[in-house]
């Protein structure tokens, strides 16, 4: 209501006698000139020749309000003229107040605060100037992008981003990556030979068996013919020369062998390195490469890039990349290998040895032992026994890139994403990956990252910065977009939230009382939410208001609250006396207004595909289907939007009645959103009823009021509708009502209603009745006639069931946590606790809240959950999805049932006989 002075009030109540003074005051740049339709004194010139009805109109069911009026005023002497050619008067400041003559000029009190917007307009011929004052500011966006700032160098990419802001705590936002990871696109193709020398090394390796048979007895031969030439020498010269011959004979042999087995090997060198030859002019593809989006890589200095895992060094010159020099890791290392088992298969297994025995007389005495003959026998080998070579070994190997392979910058450049621009803690940092040809969502090591705080002038964020592009890791399959888990300071309560946009985002001012009083009713409903774009402020405000299932209204440059579900106290009693007779007037609300159908979307995780999804059905056999979406993100906690979308499901799936009628001045203190309790004949109830004002607008030139009232009484009744203001009812009064059942109102009613039967949803024991919507652990599962809604829209004994992160989510890699006074989980583990009553020394553990580690391995951990689903019937259940080893490899089991040997056992190889 209006604050009005006790003169003030004085002169309202007398019905007769008095005259009200409209003044107004407007901001045209170098201080407030006030107006009024007749001189006050010398200060207040009379200068208003018209002043509109003040509207002053709110939409209860949409929670919108809005203020509006016109003013013509008289500038007879130009001054206003004058102002409109220096000024530019759009947008200032305007006050409307109203006054009584006999009263101290300070007892005027404010009717209306808002902003002089157009139409504006001066008349030459009447000499007037007429604008209209508005409540509405223009558009201001909420959030921040970087094209705002005074940044010296912005990227591209990021001209109307979106910078982050988040409330409350919210699981897998996006977070936004400042320096991207530079990428590109090969127009040709390139590849890259490797092993080329081990290759050339294979053709030189090892001699041709039956060639190393033959030298290796040769040479035996020449030993023993030796010793032979050395005991005939001085006996008989003849004897040793034929030896001496002999001996150069098989020398000769010896080095025609060789040279034949050299040139041989230089053709096969030759050979193979022709085929190397061609391999590179035909497989190593274009040089230098064009590469779309080259731009954007490091120019003219050296650098290696990655395409589809093959390193090419060189420089970037525009998108022509010359290389210098490259090599394949991977194809490297397979080349070594082929090239070692080449080896070692060359002295696996020894050819078979050949006998040899020469024998020769010689002189008395030379002989071997003294005796009269020279004898050399044995076994001989090749020098590098070994078997025969596969033919289709293949040393060197080839890789091959296609055009359009995917070029990146082969280097720990780190990576910058901003998580958010309100303060608070990063718990938690994920990024999808691909893992046995699935993509799933899997913690980032905490080596990978940090977090930390920078200050940008004006704009504070939180950052997280990764020591590389985490795509550019081989074989790893990671995604650069990460996706944070984060506490902010700022939330979870709405009313916090909405001080700190209107605080932070607007030039205005909020009502400390109101805001003080819906924070403690929204203490069991927290909001945990990021705006991941640029919106009106004024909307975005608006709708926050609403999904919480409050109305703010702006009134005079500030903000009001109000928690809806709540049945108000009463402003102000209206009975006959303050009403002009005959004006009274019953309506419904709109056709247009109606919903019988609520497509409702939510957020868990912000990374998933999808928003969650329900539908709430009323009325429908009434009205049709009159459906709307709506998307609660503000909440992350189903039962919570549950509650809070059936409240405006009653509110627009109904027909409420309506009340216009004019009255008195002293109705003047009354403002939209204000409570009146009417005392009336039965035009809307049977009897006294309370109402919303909607519209309360002031007739200056019949000093009288227009009202028009939102009645909670539905079509067709003459009671107050229970439902309209639910928060204080008795749990046991659940909604739609067993009437409304019976009508058919309640779902949709259609030929699906009567569906029954077991879905196979796995195991529900410990599911409790009565609600709409049961949260356990990772699993939310709605009951039957979910479309119901919520059934006890109390807020009465409410405590919102525990979130956890759904399996998906599960941590998949993890680190030492960079925050170790914080729990990566959603939900603060508890220790175990002493059971009172219990036998001496037992604990009590909640496996829904215990957290498993490894001390022989740092860094990994689980939920004791994902193994034990619960507790029927006294004993501890296994859950099915739990993996069975035996910690002698990598290798796990599903616990799985046969039905052929109707029996259960961890993966199928144990179910066979």
């Amino acid at each position: 209501m209006r604050n009005i002075s006790a003169g003030g009030l004085a002169k309202l109540a007398q019905s007769k006698g008095t005259e009200p003074i409209i003044i107004v005051e407007v901001d045209w740049g170098d201080g407030p000139v006030a107006y009024a339709d007749r001189d006050i004194g010398t200060s207040v010139k009379g200068r208003i020749l018209e002043v509109g009805d003040l509207d002053n109109v709110i939409d209860v069911l949409n929670s919108n309000s809005s203020q509006e009026l016109s003013v013509v005023l008289d500038d007879t002497d130009g001054t206003i003229k004058g102002i409109l050619d220096t000024q530019d008067i759009h947008q200032r400041d305007v006050r409307v107040y109203q006054w009584f003559q006999g009263l101290d000029l300070s007892d005027k009190f404010l009717l209306f605060a808002g902003k002089l917007s157009s139409p504006v307009g001066w008349s030459e011929a009447d000499r007037t100037v007429s604008f209209t004052v508005i409540s509405q500011l223009e558009d201001k966006e909420f959030g921040f992008s970087a094209e705002e700032g005074q940044f010296p160098f912005i990227p591209k990419d990021l001209v109307g981003e979106p910078w982050p802001v988040i409330f409350g705590k919210v699981l897998d936002c996006p977070a936004l990556q400042i320096n991207q990871a530079v990428s590109g696109s090969t127009l040709c193709g390139v590849g890259i030979l490797s092993g080329e020398g081990l290759h050339n090394d294979v053709a030189l390796g090892g001699e041709d068996c039956g060639l190393g048979m033959s030298l290796a007895q040769m040479t035996q031969q020449i030993s023993f013919l030796t010793s032979c030439h050395a005991a005939w020498l001085p006996v008989d010269s003849v004897k040793a020369a034929q030896l001496l011959d002999q001996i150069n004979s098989i020398q000769a042999q010896i080095s025609q062998a060789v040279a034949s087995k050299t040139q041989q090997q230089t053709c096969a060198v030759a050979q193979r390195q022709l085929k190397l030859d061609n391999a590179n002019e035909n497989g190593l593809g274009c040089n230098p490469v064009r590469i779309l989006g080259g731009e954007d890589f490091p120019q003219s200095t050296s650098i290696t890039l990655n395409i589809n895992g093959g390193l090419f060094r060189g420089h970037m010159v525009g998108d022509q990349f010359t290389i210098s020099s490259r090599e394949h890791p991977e194809n490297d290392e397979k080349a070594a290998e082929v090239f070692s088992g080449i080896e070692d298969a060359r002295c696996e297994n020894p050819t078979p040895a050949q006998f040899f025995d020469f024998q020769m007389q010689v002189p008395a005495g030379t002989g071997d032992l003294f005796g009269d003959t020279i004898r050399r026998h044995g076994f001989s080998f090749c020098s590098t026994p070994h078997k025969s070579r596969p033919a289709t070994a293949q040393v060197a190997q080839h890789f091959w890139a296609d055009a359009g392979a995917r070029v990146v910058l082969h280097s720990d450049e780190p990576i910058t994403y901003i998580v958010s621009i309100t303060p608070g803690t990063v718990l938690a940092v994920k990024a999808y990956k691909t893992l046995n040809g699935q993509r799933r969502l899997v913690n980032v090591p905490n080596n990978l990252w940090s977090a930390s705080t920078q200050t940008f002038g004006t704009i504070t964020a939180v950052l997280v910065t990764t020591i590389k592009p985490l795509s550019s890791i081989v074989d790893q399959g990671w995604s650069d977009e990460l996706y944070v888990t984060f506490e902010s300071t700022i939330g979870p309560n709405t009313v916090d939230i909405l001080e700190y946009i209107i605080e932070r985002w607007t030039d205005l001012d909020f009502d400390t009382t109101t805001f003080d009083y819906v924070k403690g009713k929204l203490t069991s409903f927290p909001s945990n939410f990021p705006v991941l774009d640029r919106k009106n402020t004024l909307d975005l405000i608006r709708e926050i208001a609403f999904q919480a299932r409050c109305a703010v209204w702006l009134s005079n440059g500030v903000f009001y609250l109000k928690y809806l579900p709540e049945e108000p106290t009463t402003d102000q009693a209206i009975s006959v006396s303050d009403l002009e007779s005959g004006s009274v007037e019953v309506g419904l609300t709109t056709t247009e207004d109606l919903i019988t159908k609520m497509n409702v979307t939510w957020h868990l995780s912000w990374a998933a595909d999808e928003p969650e999804f329900f539908i709430l059905r009323h009325n429908v056999d009434k009205y049709g289907t009159k459906e709307e979406d709506f998307d609660w993100y503000i909440y992350n906690q189903p039962d919570i939007i549950m509650k809070c979308a059936t409240f405006w499901l009653i509110r627009r799936c109904n027909t409420w009645k309506k009340i216009k009628f004019k009255g008195f001045l002293n109705l003047l203190r009354l403002e939209t959103f204000d409570t009146v309790n009417l005392t009336l004949p039965a035009y809307v109830a049977s009897g006294n009823v309370k109402a919303i004002v909607e519209n309360a607008s002031y007739n200056s030139e019949e000093n009288t009021m227009d009202f028009e009232c939102l009645v909670p009484v539905r079509s067709g009744e003459m009671e107050k509708y229970d439902y309209f203001w639910p928060s204080a009812l008795p749990v046991v009064q659940t909604w739609p009502t067993a009437a409304e059942i019976l009508a058919g109102h309640a779902g949709g009613n259609g030929v699906g209603a009567g569906a029954s039967g077991l879905l196979p949803v796995g195991n529900t024991s410990g599911i409790s009745d009565g609600n709409s919507v049961f949260v356990g652990g990772p699993n939310v599962i709605f009951r039957p006639n979910s479309d119901y809604g919520d059934r006890t829209p109390t807020d009465v004994d409410f405590t919102p069931q525990t979130i956890i992160p759904p399996t998906v989510f599960a941590d998949l890699e993890t680190g030492v946590n960079p925050n170790p006074d914080l729990t990566l989980n959603y939900i603060d583990p508890l220790p175990p606790i002493e059971k009172p009553g219990s036998p001496a020394g037992s604990l009590v553990i909640d496996i829904r809240r215990t957290k498993i580690i490894d001390s022989d391995n740092p860094g990994v951990e689980a939920i004791l959950a994902s193994v034990l689903r619960g507790i029927i019937s006294g004993a501890l259940v296994i859950d099915t999805a739990a993996k069975f080893g035996d910690g002698s490899n990598t290798q796990v089991f599903d616990f799985e049932f046969d039905s052929g040997g109707g029996k259960f056992g961890a993966g199928t190889a144990f179910l066979q006989d």
